[in-house]
């Protein structure tokens, strides 16, 4: 049953991404059709092999709600979303009416794949690593919530929102957009910075050990810089 969840969660997340690049395109878009195809084929395994290897981690990350969620961390999440929506829907619209910068050249698109390709590896190792994110901000005291703090996490805090990062910024530039890139990366930086900030102070209030993990764990997304 997990297993067909993953499966039809990411032909989701592609049939999303489809309805958000493709229309305003208006017609036949070589590295759209690359990246749905590209995303699918790199997603349905690796969701396989969570679900195989990681299942309680995997289940966690299918929990959208809970009582204990606060007000504050909804309307924050919620801004995320809706700037993953608008970001994505402003890659075509700026590739082909806007064109504020111009379109990014090969070399660029290119780059931007294997950046988004980092950004996809990440993310999955942050999840496999820690089998206590979920998309809301909670402590899961009925799983024995702990922090972690080995493999990408003995670098930085939080991992899987750096590789969030990555994965938007080469994904726009893979379809030849610098200005979306540059509207995604800045926009998603300053919220997911904002609740980062929300987030360790739940983990401070719970945990007594946090303030010595931030101690030896400086970076929050970007090892010696943020």
């Amino acid at each position: 049953m997990l297993v067909l969840k993953i499966i039809i969660g990411v032909l989701f997340q592609a049939f999303l991404f489809g309805i958000l690049l493709l229309p305003i395109a208006g017609g036949y878009w070589f590295e759209a059709y690359f990246f749905l195809c590209l995303h699918v084929a790199i997603a349905i395994p690796y969701g396989i092999y969570s679900a195989v290897y990681f299942p309680k981690g995997m289940e966690a990350r299918m929990v959208m709600n809970s009582e204990n969620q606060s007000k504050k961390d909804k309307i924050i999440l919620a801004s995320i979303a809706s700037i993953m929506l608008l970001g994505t829907l402003l890659i075509p619209t700026d590739v082909f009416y806007l064109e504020v910068f111009e379109k990014a050249n090969p070399s660029f698109q290119i780059l931007g794949l294997i950046i988004y390709l980092i950004g996809f590896v990440v993310v999955a190792k942050a999840q496999n690593q820690n089998d206590f994110i979920e998309p809301v901000v909670e402590i899961q005291t009925d799983r024995g919530h702990k922090i972690i703090d080995s493999g990408l996490y003995a670098y930085v805090r939080h991992p899987m929102y750096s590789g969030f990062l990555l994965f938007f910024l080469g994904m726009a530039l893979w379809l030849g957009s610098i200005f979306s890139a540059l509207f995604l990366t800045i926009t998603l930086f300053l919220l997911l910075a904002y609740r980062i900030q929300s987030e360790e102070e739940t983990l401070q209030n719970e945990f007594d050990e946090y303030m010595g993990y931030k101690e030896k764990v400086k970076a929050k997304l970007i090892p010696g810089i943020f």
